[in-house]
């Protein structure tokens, strides 16, 4: 009708986007082949530099063309003032494609360079626009980094950069590329003289005052529990050596943490040579291994170990004619006073914030630091209400609760200082363990192993230290895969009983690489039961099976 607008339809809109937008990419086609054209020729002239920066003000994200740029700036025979003053003005340029994308990696990249370049930087200038941007996005770690490079080249003060990092945390806690580097100066600044912090233990008291104000002014966010998680969780041993025992026929190191071939063994002065094994078949590994053709000593031989550059001595254990060496308990925490004192603190804040995860992971982490066995039922507790207040972290807050209910459960074998009394089995059933994470190597001793009726799943991988156990009940832990399960050179006798485990040749291929005596796959839905024990009996005709 005469006199009204068109109104274009959503599909003529869409048409007229699509034809713009493929005019605008031969546009910038045709300008890239032109300087790829100039830059094969080698022409470096005002010409390049003009098309780039025409194509860099629309697409700061080329990489490529910033390549070519700083390809002319070192190609060209500029005099020093004409060169600066050509490098001032693409400082100009990066800062107008800043605009465009304040993260933009190659723009911050093609400024550093520009820097590296200049005689005299104007790094004022250059903290004012790392200042004016982290104001926009604090958690622009772009420009945190070029910050870093600036602070750096201007030669400016750690204790300077200390006091921005607090002025910018209480304008905003939830600045966490903040926190992060307030970490980092932290520990340059004032290192800790003890293992279990990670700062001087003054300023670790003041670091832990500023991160509760952080958490009680905002408690549901998430930046400085992540910082206070730092503080917490620091644990840096210097006992990495656990036990060391030698049998007639086999030698076993267990480590605190994992650790590579950097060890021997001396009996009499003599370095014993030994093909050690690691028990997960990799560089690193918390349990090393090897097996002996012959007694390597008696009783009055001198036996020892060493490991990175200390030397340990290994003791005679006559109720099982044994050689072992043990390690100390490892030390309390060096700040017990200023943790429990966080820990009532808290307590306050779940008073107020009954369902607030972070203070609930917190209090179980100040638990675990304080007194994890004496807390033991208080952090199970903990984690286990976190499991309802976050369900989408279910399976974290399990594995952390197997953790502290092993590290529970095993406290008697790991700090059993009594070389007479050597526990050799250990009832781990029943107790709904999902994993059995950092706590491997202290199972790497034991002869008998009961884990029925957990929900260990696919983590059977991590019985790889079970080098000495010749019993292992695994029953009900629903397990629906054997492909993982690790070889175990003494074990000869196996339950499976009621797993989700399907596959024959899983069983089969698990019977030909153990000696067992004994295998219980009863309650597992294997379709033919008959075929699978006749297949086992060609394997091994003295294994008693039950199906």
């Amino acid at each position: 009708m005469h006199g009204r607008v068109k109104v274009r339809t959503t599909a003529e809109q869409e048409k007229i986007r699509e034809l713009e937008k493929q005019k605008k990419a031969a546009e910038f086609r045709k300008g890239v082949d032109f300087v790829f054209q100039k830059r094969k020729n080698q022409e470096w002239d005002d010409e390049i530099f003009l098309l780039t920066e025409k194509l860099l003000v629309r697409y700061p994200d080329v990489y490529t063309l910033w390549n070519v740029r700083r390809e002319g700036f070192l190609n060209n025979k500029w005099s020093d003032e004409d060169r600066v003053e050509r490098l001032e003005k693409e400082l100009i340029l990066t800062e107008s494609s800043l605009r465009e994308n304040p993260k933009s990696y190659c723009v911050w990249h093609q400024r550093t360079w520009i820097i590296e370049q200049l005689p005299n930087p104007n790094y004022k200038r250059e903290l004012e626009l790392c200042k004016k941007c982290l104001n926009l996005d604090e958690r622009n770690f772009h420009c945190w980094d070029y910050r870093l490079f600036i602070v750096k080249k201007a030669n400016i003060s750690d204790q300077e950069e200390l006091e921005f990092t607090k002025t910018k945390i209480l304008n905003n806690f939830s600045n966490y590329s903040s926190w992060h580097y307030r970490s980092r100066l932290l520990r340059k600044l004032y290192p800790s003289t003890v293992h279990d912090l990670p700062i001087r233990a003054d300023k670790h008291d003041e670091e832990l005052d500023l991160v509760m104000n952080a958490t009680f002014t905002d408690p549901n966010d998430s930046s400085a529990w992540f910082y206070q998680r730092w503080l917490l969780d620091y644990w840096k041993s210097p006992v990495k050596l656990w036990r060391v025992v030698i049998t007639d026929v086999t030698i076993t190191a267990a480590f605190h943490k994992e650790v590579s071939l950097d060890f021997e063994l001396l009996v009499n002065g003599n370095k014993i040579e030994c093909d050690w094994k690691p028990a997960n078949g990799k560089k690193f590994c918390t349990v090393w291994y090897a097996e002996l053709e012959n007694c390597l000593c008696d009783e009055s031989s001198e036996v020892l170990f060493k490991f990175e550059g200390s030397i340990y001595s290994l003791k005679i254990l006559n109720s099982f004619k044994e050689w072992i060496y043990q390690s100390e308990k490892l030390s309390g925490n060096q700040n017990d006073s200023k943790l429990k004192e966080q820990l009532e603190n808290y307590k306050v804040l779940l008073q107020m914030e009954p369902s607030n995860k972070w203070a609930k992971l917190t209090s179980a982490h100040l638990m675990l630091n304080i007194n994890p066995i004496d807390a033991n039922s208080d952090i199970i507790k903990e984690l286990s209400d976190l499991i309802t207040v976050d369900p989408l972290r279910e399976n974290y807050y399990k594995d952390m609760r197997s953790k502290c209910i092993l590290e529970y459960c095993l406290h008697a074998v790991i700090n059993d200082n009594n070389k007479n009394k050597v526990i050799r089995n250990v009832d781990l059933s029943n107790l709904k363990l999902t994993s059995l994470s950092s706590q491997e190597p202290y199972l790497a001793f034991l002869h008998e192993v009961n884990l029925r009726n957990n929900n260990l799943e696919n983590k059977i991988f991590q019985l790889y230290t079970l080098q000495q156990c010749r019993k292992l009940d695994l029953s009900n832990n629903a397990v629906s895969s054997l492909k993982k399960f690790p070889k175990m050179k003494n074990l000869r006798i196996l339950l499976l009983s009621n797993n989700h485990i399907s596959e024959s040749q899983e069983i089969l291929d698990l019977v030909g690489a153990h000696n067992l005596e004994k295998l219980n796959v009863k309650g597992n839905p294997i379709v033919d039961i008959d075929s699978l024990v006749s297949e086992i009996k060609k394997l091994s005709q003295t294994i008693e099976v039950l199906v």
